[in-house]
């Protein structure tokens, strides 16, 4: 008998310690995966703007007397319209395709910490933005031989009208920007009134910034008769990808915690052979087997909720310490010193749930095994 509960003992501790590492394990592998799309998030603001207001229908965006008062909306922050064209960059026998992106003046001075394009710019004179200025990505300048010391030269910008012939205008180089490989790669930035009256069009979007604390969805219901993209939209293929590796870890770790909980399924059937005189007794003296196999169900529900909120606990000390101390470092070359992690009660509570939905219905499972044998009372 002393054998038999020591055993169960061990066995009860063990499935409770399984429990506990295989949540904390979930809660740290998810604070991960929510760090590292934080952290892309961020990244890509500098690209993408809170939100971009296209056309629902082609390419032309008119404004008008709706997409004035759209603008006059009390969560936007600021607001920059766009008029895109595709086009050949030509420099001596340098070529580049690159994206003409005609923005107004505003746009182009240095709005530091604002996630502008333009925060980091080398221009030969700031003051300057004339009908044919244009600044150009890193990658571009890089593409078309052009350095700090070629600011002022001219190149030739060309593409296809729709009358089959092409549209000649020459730009003179007045800054080099770099924001992001994405954007530095192949965009110009151009006065928009000169590519206005070049190509006949009046805009291709409108980039909006919104308020701190603004509200995205009635944003978008406000905004109902336009397109309106944020910068998982434009990037969703990305999001998706780490969407889908998050949900096929999220499963590899439910299987694993699902393991880990089997541990109780063999605690309470333990704990039933080894009290098997007493529960011969109580159901001798009257109680419902119902109401027997309900306590060991019960005594498995508390151990997994004392082992999952263990888990949620030790998970919440990793994670502060990797937010405040790095310990997994990334080395040099990355953008952040450290691994980013990123901490969500919604997913603690989910978890936690999850763990305690499992082990409770183990416990059930094993309770119902339970037959009182009332022979051993003789």
């Amino acid at each position: 008998m002393v054998i038999s509960r020591r055993l169960s003992g061990t066995v009860t501790r063990s499935a409770a310690a399984g429990i506990m590492v295989g949540t904390a394990s979930m809660m740290v592998v998810l604070s991960a995966f929510n760090g590292l799309e934080n952290l892309i998030r961020k990244n890509y603001d500098i690209v993408h703007p809170h939100v971009s207001i296209l056309p629902l229908e082609g390419t032309d965006l008119a404004w008008d007397e709706a997409l004035d008062a759209l603008l006059t909306h009390p969560d936007i922050a600021d607001f920059e319209p766009v008029l895109e064209q595709q086009a050949l960059l030509k420099h001596g026998e340098q070529e580049a395709l690159v994206t003409l992106v005609a923005v107004q003046r505003s746009f182009v001075t240095p709005h530091t910490g604002t996630g502008r394009w333009t925060d980091s710019l080398l221009t030969a004179n700031p003051d300057h933005w004339g009908s044919r200025s244009a600044l150009v990505g890193r990658g571009v300048a890089m593409k078309m031989g052009i350095n700090s010391y070629g600011l002022g030269s001219i190149v030739q910008a060309m593409w296809p009208e729709s009358n089959q012939d092409m549209s000649r205008q020459a730009l003179q180089i007045d800054g080099i920007f770099f924001a992001h490989p994405q954007v530095d790669e192949h965009v110009v930035l151009i006065p928009l009134a000169s590519l206005q009256q070049w190509t006949g069009h009046e805009l291709s979007q409108v980039k909006v910034w919104l308020k701190s604390g603004a509200d995205m969805k009635a944003f978008r219901l406000a905004a109902s008769d336009y397109l309106c993209k944020e910068p998982k939209d434009w990037e969703r293929t990305l999001f998706n990808v780490l969407k889908s590796e998050r949900l096929v870890t999220i499963t590899i770790l439910a299987f694993i915690v699902l393991l880990a909980s089997l541990g109780l399924y063999a605690a309470t059937s333990l704990m039933a052979l080894e009290r098997k005189r007493e529960t011969a007794t109580l159901v001798a003296m009257g109680m419902p087997l119902t109401q027997v196999k309900a306590a060991y169900t019960w005594g498995g529900l508390w151990m997994s909720i004392l082992g999952g909120g263990f888990g949620l606990l030790m998970g919440r000390a990793i994670i502060a310490g990797q937010s405040t101390f790095g310990w997994l470092s990334l080395g040099q070359g990355y953008i952040v010193d450290a691994y980013p992690v990123a901490w969500s009660w919604t997913f603690a509570w989910l978890t936690w749930g999850f763990v305690v939905m499992v082990g409770t219905l183990l416990a059930w499972l094993a309770a119902q095994r339970i037959r009182p044998q009332t022979e051993l009372l003789r």
